[in-house]
C-alpha cells in the first residue's frame, strides 16, 4: 500500500467520530420517539422509528468495520426503563397464560452530551439491543391490544426481534461499566427479553422452549441475587 500523508488519519479519523457521533443522536432520538409512540399505543409509528434506527446502526457498524481507526471508547451510556405501558384491553385476556406475563416496559436512551460522546461508535451494539427489543415489543403489544390483522405473523416477528437482541446481547455489555443503573436495566432488559418470548411460546404451544425460558430467567435471577445486582422495585415485583 502507498503510505498515507500525516495529516489524513486525523482528519479521517475526525470525520468519521462525526459521523458516528451524528448516527448515533439520530438512533436515539428515532428510539425514544419509537417509544413515545408504543406507550401511546402507536405502534405502527413505533416499528417505523425502531426500524428506521436499526438501519443506521446497521450502516454505522459496517462504516467502522470499514474504519482503519479506532477512537476513544467514550463513557458509555445508560439506558432508561419507561413507565409502564397501561394501553391493555379486554383482548389481552385471550393472549394470557400460567406461566409467563408480559414486560410492558419499552426503554429510553438519553441524549448525548459532551461526557458520552466520544467513542459514540462502541456503543452501537449496544444501542441495537435497545431498539430490537423495542421492536419486538412493539409487534408483540399490538396483537395482545387486538391492532393487528395478522396475529401470528405479528407475534413471530415480534420472537424474532427479541432473540436477535438476545444474540446481539451476548457479546454486547452496557458501556458504563462503572454506571450500576446502567448495568441493572441491561440485565432487566434481557429478562424483558426472555419473559415475552416466553409468552409467544406458549401462545403457539411450543412448551420445551418455553420452559428453556423459564429455567434461563430462574438462574439468571438467582445470580442477581447471589451477585448483589438489586433489581428495581416494580421489577422485582414483578419478576419475583
Amino acid at each position: 500500500f502507498l503510505p498515507l500523508l500525516p495529516s489524513r488519519p486525523t482528519c479521517y479519523t475526525t470525520s468519521i467520530s462525526f459521523l458516528f457521533t451524528m448516527s448515533t443522536q439520530r438512533i436515539i432520538f428515532l428510539n425514544n420517539t419509537g417509544v413515545d409512540s408504543l406507550c401511546r399505543g402507536r405502534y405502527e409509528e413505533a416499528i417505523k422509528c425502531f426500524r428506521h434506527a436499526i438501519l443506521l446502526a446497521k450502516s454505522a457498524v459496517e462504516t467502522m468495520e470499514d474504519s482503519p481507526h479506532h477512537t476513544h471508547e467514550g463513557d458509555g451510556m445508560d439506558l432508561v426503563a419507561s413507565l409502564p405501558l397501561n394501553n391493555m384491553t379486554d383482548n389481552e385476556e385471550c393472549y394470557s397464560n400460567h406461566m409467563f406475563d408480559v414486560y410492558q416496559r419499552g426503554f429510553y436512551l438519553p441524549k448525548m452530551n459532551e461526557h458520552n460522546h466520544v467513542g459514540a461508535e462502541h456503543e452501537i451494539p449496544a444501542l441495537t439491543v435497545v431498539l430490537l427489543y423495542n421492536l419486538g415489543l412493539s409487534h408483540h403489544l399490538a396483537v395482545l391490544t387486538g391492532c393487528c390483522e395478522n396475529s401470528e405473523t405479528t407475534l413471530m416477528e415480534g420472537l424474532r426481534y427479541y432473540q436477535l437482541a438476545l444474540m446481539t446481547a451476548r457479546s454486547t455489555q452496557p458501556g458504563n461499566h462503572h454506571n450500576h443503573t446502567s448495568v441493572t436495566n441491561f440485565f432487566v432488559l434481557i429478562l424483558g427479553c426472555l419473559t415475552n418470548m416466553g409468552h409467544i411460546f406458549c401462545l403457539f404451544w411450543d412448551h420445551r422452549q418455553a420452559k428453556t425460558c423459564r429455567g434461563l430467567l430462574d438462574r439468571m435471577l438467582e445470580s442477581s441475587h447471589h451477585n448483589g445486582v438489586p433489581l428495581p422495585t416494580a421489577d422485582e415485583d414483578f419478576f419475583f
